[in-house]
């Protein structure tokens, strides 16, 4: 199937005037022709249309409306034509790669924000025209059109520091939740709310007195986003802006060069630490692989030391959950995902006496608004470090399940967090809290392995991130029943209450074990089983080719 569309002229013998809102909202498409007849483009008709690198607009365009080429990351170059009167509020907002775009009517308006986050931009217009004065006003790049010539000299508006600014934190309690609030102004513009919210039971713990959460969150983003400054009138905690200032992000920069900015932090420090009443001792709780493979290394039942065991499971809802609203394979949407699986996770801490607490925000949301549609892989482990630090007055020590070794590290802002955490997490560490990488160097059939002597987990079992319950089918719980399957001694049995083993036996066990040579290359997790299949003692009913 071809990702080149071409539309129509007509429809009905009717001339195609109009492009409707969200037409094409996140479609696969790679280049696009719109007919000559099309006047306007509505809100979010192409709206993150991802790999979506040439588009031809009519020559009788008159209105680009709201957001509609919005975080289309692969456009580098656009021609608006000279029919076109008004360019809309974030129409082009987030094209990361965008170099160049041509309007040459000196008439034609531009709505705020239009172009915001496209770092690289040169706005090519006639002098004295309305894109001129935007340019300047907003600080972008700009050079002449004139007569049809492009002039060679680009123009460099005076830059002005892009701050955003920690303006005040504060809490509020109603019925039985108490919400901790971020007033974040970010380019000087009205300031948006980044907010988490508890039970009330754990608001005594909360911490209303630094920035520390909303910086970690905030930085990666910063940093990408080419801003300057991270200001805060709240102190940060004193060894975490250190760790930030002198040692992550001067590494982060060194590693991604002129892509990203060199944030400074700035902010009264804090060397404060809090009186706790007792140890605990957390980590965060999806009742997947990684995170039983920590409660097999510090849960009651461990052998590490008492002042290291868990104490409190938790789960944040700070992103992790894709379901149908945005556009992933699953029958529930994002939010009845998360309180699907937050059920099952209260129950398995009450019956296996863990205090547990979950934390809501709409982190997903304003990093969204505020600053561009980014991957939840590229910045989960900051989501999840900076949720944690709300709570430095509960927390002695935080355990953090990493999927990845280090022997995969790769720092890149453009990729998973997953693959540096190893590294990063120890940057995160307050003079409060303090953050441990779990796991060990364990791949993921070594973790399979090791909690399958959990009893616990036969009935708890939870990979798969698009259903409620495991669907036995997506790439996650393919590669956990293969992987059950063959470690052998009847481990793929005991886990009957998690999956239906009958039906992965007569329907894909085969199946996908004969595609195993082909697969291997393309999936470490996969290759893991290859080689366990070759090596141990596997005997199931598999074809070997």
């Amino acid at each position: 199937k071809s990702n080149n569309v071409r539309l129509p002229l007509t429809i009905n013998s009717e001339p195609i005037k109009k492009i409707a809102s969200k037409a094409f909202m996140k479609k696969s498409i790679v280049r696009i022709k719109i007919p000559e007849y099309v006047e306007s483009i509505g809100n979010n008709a192409f709206f993150s249309c991802l790999n979506l690198i040439s588009i031809d607009l009519s020559k009788k365009l008159k209105y680009i409306s709201r957001s509609a080429f919005n975080t289309c990351i692969a456009l580098t170059n656009i021609y608006i034509p000279k029919s076109c009167r008004h360019i809309g509020y974030r129409a082009f907002r987030n094209c990361k790669r965008l170099e160049s775009i041509y309007i040459p009517n000196p008439e034609t308006y531009i709505e705020d924000e239009a172009f915001d986050l496209c770092p690289n931009l040169v706005i090519y217009c006639a002098p004295q025209s309305f894109a001129e004065k935007y340019a300047k006003d907003h600080h972008i790049q700009y050079s002449y059109l004139s007569n049809g010539e492009i002039s060679s000299v680009i123009h460099v508006p005076d830059r002005v520091l892009r701050d955003i600014l920690i303006k005040n934190i504060y809490l509020e309690t109603y019925d039985d939740k108490t919400r901790i609030n971020f007033d974040i102004i970010i380019d000087h513009n009205r300031p948006d709310t980044l907010w988490w919210e508890v039970d009330n039971r754990w608001k005594d713990y909360i911490c209303a007195d630094r920035c520390d959460a909303a910086v970690v969150v905030l930085l990666l983003y910063a940093m990408h986003c080419n801003y300057d400054r991270i200001i805060s009138e709240y102190p940060i905690s004193e060894k975490l802006w250190y760790q930030l200032s002198y040692h992550l992000i001067p590494q982060i920069c060194k590693v991604e060069g002129r892509k990203v900015s060199q944030v400074q932090i700035v902010a009264p420090k804090t060397n404060l630490v809090y009186q706790k009443e007792k140890c605990a001792n957390g980590t965060g709780f999806s009742r997947g692989v990684d995170s039983f493979a920590t409660l097999y290394e510090y849960g009651h039942n461990s052998n590490c030391l008492d002042d290291y065991k868990v104490t409190h499971l938790v789960m944040y809802n700070v992103g992790a959950f894709h379901g149908k609203d945005v556009g992933l394979r699953s029958g529930y949407s994002s939010k009845q995902l998360y309180q699907g699986h937050l059920k099952e996770s209260q129950t398995f801490a009450k019956n296996n006496h863990y205090d547990f607490f979950k934390v809501d925000s709409n982190m997903t949301l304003f990093l969204d608004d505020n600053f561009g549609h980014w991957y939840f892989q590229n910045t989960a482990t900051q989501r999840n470090i900076g949720t944690t630090l709300l709570f430095q007055k509960l927390f002695e020590k935080f355990y953090y399940s990493s999927g990845h070794t280090m022997d995969e590290f790769k720092l890149s802002l453009d990729g998973s967090s997953a693959l540096w955490e190893h590294y990063g997490v120890q940057f995160f560490n307050t003079e409060n809290t303090q953050f441990y990488i779990t796991n060990r160097a364990w791949n993921r059939l070594e973790k399979t392995e090791k909690i399958a002597e959990l009893p616990e987990t036969y009935n708890s079992l939870q990979v798969c991130l698009v259903e409620i319950g495991n669907c036995g089918i997506c790439t996650k719980c393919k590669r956990t029943l293969m992987g059950l399957d063959v470690l052998g001694n009847g481990l793929l049995d005991k886990y009957s209450a998690s999956f239906d083993i009958q039906t992965y036996k007569e329907r894909y066990r085969e199946q996908w074990f004969g595609k195993i040579w082909l697969e291997k290359e393309q999936d470490e997790y996969i290759m893991e089983v290859f080689k366990e299949k070759l090596t141990g003692d596997f005997s199931g009913d598999i074809a070997t080719a």
